[in-house]
């Protein structure tokens, strides 16, 4: 894993995850709240607090689904010919 900061008006942070086997159905959990909700250019508000946004090679599109009690921001995984799937995380707050 791979993490730097990103450019952003406060506080953020970019974490790179290369997976070398990506079982079928594999989901990455972006985000865990009480309320998720898309933003332009990508990005997700988390609980009012904080953004995400998910890309890369490896990436799906995100989706919202509701459990126990919660909301979870998950990421379906598609590999890649050589069989990696990379997804990078922009965390912004």
């Amino acid at each position: 894993m791979e993490e730097s900061v990103v450019a952003a008006a406060g506080p953020a942070l970019r974490r790179t995850v290369t997976l070398r086997a990506v079982p079928e159905g594999a989901m990455f959990r972006a985000a865990l709240g009480r309320a998720i909700e898309a933003e332009a250019d990508g990005w997700w508000r988390v609980d009012g607090a904080w953004r995400v946004r998910v890309g890369g090679p490896g990436a799906g599109e995100p989706v919202v689904i509701g459990a126990d009690g919660a909301r979870e921001l998950r990421v379906p995984l598609e590999a890649a010919a050589d069989g990696l799937a990379t997804v990078e995380e922009d965390l912004a707050w």
